[in-house]
């Protein structure tokens, strides 16, 4: 009986081991495909040269001198409990 429960022992030991090491070296070869992936579509997105490329111009809009008055005045009543 002893030597059933050693065995067992063993062999859930080992394969606890085994699993473990396996597991590992899945996660880490994932996670650099991952880190190479992202480097990849990372780089992609970079404009040659360094370039900064501009896809959009807004509208020139009136500047604080060209008569903004202000925004409208809210009235708030401050409740205290």
């Amino acid at each position: 009986m002893l030597k059933f429960l050693l065995i067992i022992f063993l062999i859930s030991y080992i394969i606890y081991k085994v699993g473990g090491f396996l597991f590992k070296m899945l996660f880490l070869k994932a996670t650099q495909q991952q880190y190479q992936r992202n480097t990849q579509t990372h780089q992609s997105r970079k404009a040659p040269g360094g370039n900064v490329n501009i896809d959009y111009v807004p509208e020139n809009r009136k500047s604080k001198k060209d008569g903004f008055s202000g925004g409208d005045y809210v009235e708030y009543e401050d409740v205290k409990e």
